[in-house]
C-alpha cells in the first residue's frame, strides 16, 4: 500500500491539504481512477485502458472514490 508523508504542508490552502490526505486513503485503483476522470478529464473508457480494466469497473471505482471523499471531507468538517 502506498503512503504520503503527514508533514506539515505550508503555502497550500488547508481544503486542498484535507483533499490530498482523503485521497491518500482511497485504494490506488479508485484514486487513480477519480482524478483522471474529475482532474484531468478523461473518459471512462480511457482511464479503462490506463489501468488495464473494463469500463464498467471503472465506473464502479470513480462512483466508490467520489463516495468515499464526500465522506471523509464531511467527517473532517465535523471534527
Amino acid at each position: 500500500m502506498e503512503t504520503f508523508a503527514e508533514e506539515p504542508v505550508t503555502g497550500i490552502p488547508e481544503p486542498f491539504v484535507d483533499l490530498w490526505r482523503a485521497l491518500a486513503r482511497l485504494p490506488r485503483k479508485q484514486r487513480a481512477s477519480v482524478v483522471l476522470a474529475d482532474y484531468a478529464g478523461w473518459s471512462h473508457r480511457e482511464i479503462a485502458k490506463a489501468l488495464g480494466s473494463t469500463v464498467s469497473a471503472v465506473g464502479v471505482h470513480v462512483h466508490r472514490a467520489r463516495k468515499r471523499l464526500r465522506d471523509l471531507l464531511e467527517d473532517r468538517d465535523e471534527a
